[in-house]
């Protein structure tokens, strides 16, 4: 993927018009994404449950099944390859499928902690699992162009998606050491202003 080194991107659902199946690890439930007008439909079946969920149609969307197949999350995509990017968590909880949408909780935790021409939401998107099915790393993205300081530099996440609580946050450095595995090739590739914030200015903004 681009922000997730584990998960499967639906690129070519976007690019190739075609559908895409993902199948659980357990092999007991399966996602298939396609695209119907204007967004992106994941249909779930099997032991998760049968749902039909629509996401926004962008061509960088992906998303990661839990390791106990129980549940998933799918990052979309809304606009291109800067943005605006969501995290949504789909799985079953207390023997019911549950939709969460993490991104507000995250987004405020993440804040404004840079200067930008224009206020700006920030990306947010799912890395990898840490317990199957109930905690979850994300990241939240400073847009990558020339609006804001620091433009493409990112914090981490552990959430509990399902209460919709962030449980510890991680500097890029932190992200960088502790879970390089599930970071991606956007978020590893970006510039770390962690040790000197100033080197990653906009002059205009100062």
């Amino acid at each position: 993927g681009l922000f997730s080194e584990v998960a499967t991107p639906l690129t070519s659902v976007f690019v190739d018009h075609k559908s895409l199946t993902i199948p659980s690890p357990d092999g007991q439930s399966r996602i298939l994404a396609r695209q119907e007008g204007d967004v992106l439909v994941l249909v779930t079946e099997g032991r998760i449950g049968s749902s039909k969920l629509e996401f926004a149609d962008g061509p960088n969307a992906e998303v990661q099944w839990s390791p106990d197949s129980n549940a998933f999350w799918i990052t979309e995509n809304n606009g291109g390859i800067t943005g605006l990017y969501q995290l949504t968590v789909v799985g079953r909880v207390n023997g019911r499928l549950v939709v969460r949408r993490p991104s507000s909780a995250i987004s405020k935790t993440f804040g404004h902690p840079v200067r930008c021409f224009e206020p700006e939401p920030p990306n947010v998107a799912g890395l990898g699992w840490l317990e199957p099915s109930h905690e979850l790393l994300a990241l939240a993205e400073v847009p990558p162009h020339s609006n804001c300081d620091g433009m493409g530099t990112f914090r981490a996440y552990r959430i509990d998606p399902w209460r919709m609580r962030v449980l510890k946050t991680y500097t890029q450095s932190e992200a960088e050491e502790l879970f390089g595995n599930l970071v991606g090739p956007r978020p590893l590739n970006a510039a770390n202003c962690d040790h000197d914030p100033t080197a990653c200015y906009i002059p205009q903004l100062h």
